[in-house]
This record gives structure tokens, C-alpha cells and sequence, in this order.
């Protein structure tokens, strides 16, 4: 790099820093940026975007668009994205581009998100088919990077932040167009994508598997039309009830031709509390309340990857003392079916 400084093809100053480069935060999240180097080292004003544009205009100048800091300023986070930075020294040196990609809320897990509904073969045809996804968590969750290696082809950008709020569902079409003739109450924002390539759901039933940004299983299913698998009527879904979703046990048809999309189906929402993210109370005990006629199992997990049942046969009330965990004193519970 020093070789390509001298001959000035490589800038001279370095490029900020940000003291978390990316990731999830929460709203309002402040992140210090500073630029590296000692005492004697260059220090100039940091120009800072937000919205994917470069601080520095085609013609050497800064962009209206960015904020002014100085070396250690913090920036705070108010929306997902792509942030971007330079060092701008004496008002005509820059420096190299620093990036970092920022998300208000979780990125997309198995814990947070599910299918709950695959309408294979609509009555209208191939372009009325869709898959709806659902955030069973109590934060906004990103779905940017989300894809489809099999099934159908399909991936969301992972530079474009796409968020489904807590408890909302997303829809994910065959053709946006066709979709919206049919089901004309649906919002156009709860549609997070169509499929891409001229893929379709084959009626004879397929592997789908869903990975996030990083490219890592989130959610996979062998779905079939044939028993065990429920007998559907001409133009229904096959819809998510509750339980393991690659058991056919856990799926049934939507009451009605063209399914139910964007809302669940009276009968299919899971009545056990959906996972709860905790921090132990100031008497060290979680307390988590199972609906009237509910009786469910306990896990607890560290770390959202390995989880330990606690507890079984739970009815009503249950109370876990920290004591019982040899763990840090905040985690996360579920109870299951």
C-alpha cells in the first residue's frame, strides 16, 4: 500500500473506523468513529452517509447528504442500512471508504422466524402461488440475505434492509401483479418479494429450505400431496398449525380457496408463549404464565443454538430460579408443545 501511495494511486490518510463495524443494535445506538493512526498521523473532519451514497461527490467535493464528525464523534443509528465514511484532511485529501452495514432489531433465526403457509397450487394458476413467513418475536426482525438454494429462486439483498415487526407476516409471490388482482386487501408493503428465474412450487410436493444472510439452514421442509400429508381441496393452502414444521402433523388446510394470506387462520397461532428473551428479575427468579388448558414443556438456551429442557408437563404459572442455571444470569425460555 505505501508503494501505491507514493506513486498516488492508493490515498494517503486512512479510512475511519468504527468502533462496532456492523451488526444488529438497537434504536438510537451510538457508535464512535474514529480515525487510526498516532499523534502525528493525519487527522481530518469524517464525512458520514446513511443512505448508501459515497461522503465524497464525483468531483472531489462532499456530498450535501453527509454529516460532518469529528475523529471520535460518535454517529447514531436511527435506521438500518449501509453506512459509509471518509477522512476529508485540509479540504482536498480523502481518504479510503470505510462501510459497515448496520440493523435495527435481530437478523432473521429459526427462533424468529417460520413458514406458516405454502400455496402450491392455487386454482388461478402458477402465478397466484406464495409463501408466507411470520416473525413469532416480540422485536422487528431483518430479513435482508434471506433466500431459497432449492424450491423456488428467491433472495432478498443483503445490503437492502427489509425489517417484519413483531408478530407481522410477509408474503413472498409468484407474480406481484396476479397476487395483488386476487387478494386486493392485502397492503403492498407486506409483500417482501416474488420469485425470481420463472420458478413455481411443484405440486408434486419438494424440498424447500430457507438460509439466512449468512448462509446457514433456517428453515427446511419435504412437503408433499399425498397422505400423510393433508388432502387438499381444489385451490387451498397447506397451512402451518403449530409443533414440528417438518412433520406433516403439523400442517392442515386453509379453511378457504386461495388461503389465508398475511393473517393466520382461527385454529393455526401457537397458544404457548412464543420465545422470550430475558434478563433475571431483582429477586433472580423468570416467571412465564402458559395459557388456560395449556400444558407445555420449559427449554432454556444461552445462546439460542442449544437448549435445555427444564421443565415438563407445565400447567398455569411457572417460576425458574436463576440459581438452577449455571449460566450468565440473562438468557432466553421457551415452552413447547
Amino acid at each position: 500500500i505505501e508503494q501505491y501511495q507514493k506513486l498516488g494511486l492508493f490515498p494517503k490518510l486512512s479510512a475511519p473506523e468504527f468502533a462496532q463495524h456492523g451488526g444488529s443494535v438497537s434504536m438510537g445506538a451510538e457508535i464512535k468513529v474514529d480515525v487510526p493512526g498516532g499523534i502525528f498521523a493525519p487527522r481530518g473532519d469524517i464525512y458520514l452517509t446513511a443512505d448508501g451514497t459515497d461522503p465524497r461527490m464525483p468531483d472531489g467535493t462532499p456530498n450535501p447528504a453527509a454529516m460532518k464528525l469529528a475523529p471520535g464523534d460518535s454517529y447514531k443509528v436511527q435506521i438500518s442500512g449501509i453506512v459509509k465514511a471518509r477522512q476529508l484532511f485540509d479540504d482536498e485529501d480523502w481518504s479510503s471508504l470505510a462501510e459497515a452495514y448496520f440493523v435495527i432489531g435481530s437478523p432473521a433465526n429459526s427462533s424468529n422466524l417460520e413458514i406458516t403457509e405454502i400455496h402450491f397450487a392455487p386454482s388461478e394458476g402458477k402465478n397466484h402461488e406464495f409463501i408466507e413467513i411470520h416473525n413469532r418475536s416480540d422485536q422487528p426482525v431483518d430479513l435482508s440475505g434471506l433466500r431459497f438454494p432449492n424450491g423456488i429462486d428467491f433472495e432478498l439483498p443483503k445490503n437492502q434492509p427489509n425489517l417484519l415487526e413483531p408478530g407481522a407476516f410477509g408474503l413472498i409471490v409468484a407474480n406481484r401483479d396476479a397476487f395483488t388482482t386476487r387478494h386486493t386487501s392485502i397492503a403492498a408493503g407486506m409483500i417482501v418479494g416474488e420469485f425470481a428465474s420463472e420458478t413455481n412450487l411443484k405440486n408434486g410436493g419438494e424440498r424447500l429450505t430457507l438460509l439466512d444472510r449468512n448462509g446457514s439452514t433456517l428453515w427446511s421442509l419435504r412437503y408433499d400431496n399425498t397422505a400423510p400429508w393433508p388432502d387438499l381441496a381444489e385451490g387451498h393452502s397447506l397451512v402451518f398449525l403449530r409443533g414440528d414444521s417438518t412433520s406433516s402433523e403439523a400442517w392442515t388446510s386453509s379453511a378457504n380457496q386461495g388461503g389465508s394470506p398475511g393473517t393466520a387462520e382461527e385454529g393455526t397461532s401457537d397458544p404457548l408463549p412464543s420465545l422470550t428473551k430475558v434478563g433475571i428479575q431483582a429477586n433472580g427468579v423468570f416467571g412465564m404464565t402458559l395459557p388456560e388448558d395449556v400444558t407445555g414443556d420449559v427449554e432454556y438456551s444461552s445462546d439460542l443454538k442449544t437448549w435445555e429442557a427444564i421443565a415438563t408437563d407445565v400447567t398455569g404459572a411457572f417460576e425458574e430460579s436463576n440459581a438452577n442455571r449455571n449460566t450468565a444470569p440473562a438468557g432466553y425460555y421457551r415452552a413447547k408443545q
